[in-house]
């Protein structure tokens, strides 16, 4: 999973072609840190070429949860081509999220 440390880099990487999950967090958010493996364990079974990971701490980047419009989190932005094309809020099953990468790589 990348991490963010730049509004430069993020558009960097949204730049390039592919599905991007962004994963919106905090450090003190507990269901952020619960959710995390199951991003890593998607991440490692994911085609690299198809989708690419990357998380956004809503502390170091807060410019970046206001363009996001990020009011809860963990909060993920499915980002295909540089536009969002879906949002999920909050902790979600292994096979939403499959299902959300199945949908937009195809």
């Amino acid at each position: 999973m990348i991490e963010i440390e730049t509004v430069e880099q993020l558009k960097e990487e949204l730049a390039k072609p592919g599905l991007k999950i962004v994963d919106f967090w905090a450090s003190w958010c507990g269901p952020c840190r619960a959710f995390m493996p199951l991003l890593e364990q998607l991440e490692s079974e994911s085609d690299p070429e198809k989708v690419t990971f990357l998380k956004v701490s809503i502390e170091d980047l807060p410019t970046l949860s206001a363009d996001y419009s990020i009011r809860t989190i963990p909060t993920l932005k499915f980002i295909k081509d540089g536009q969002v094309v879906d949002t999920l809020v909050g902790r979600h099953p292994k096979e939403d999220l499959e299902a959300k990468i199945e949908e937009f790589t195809q």
